[in-house]
């Protein structure tokens, strides 16, 4: 997603600017990194039970 949005920028000159765009990508890493704060907590565990990433994956996907 970072990688994509340098991509664009350093290419500035050849890339026309739409404000949909942007708007789906700031959407897109707001809810990447709410995602990744919600998840915050699970780096204390030591253990990864079945059904702790069975819900980590059903959230995500959903």
């Amino acid at each position: 997603m970072l990688a994509g949005a340098v991509h664009i920028l350093r290419r500035r000159k050849h890339v026309r600017f739409s404000l949909t765009h942007a708007l789906w990508m700031w959407s897109i890493l707001a809810v990447v990194m709410g995602n990744w704060a919600a998840d915050w907590q699970l780096r204390s565990l030591t253990q990864w039970p079945a059904w702790t990433v069975l819900w980590l994956i059903t959230s995500k996907v959903a």
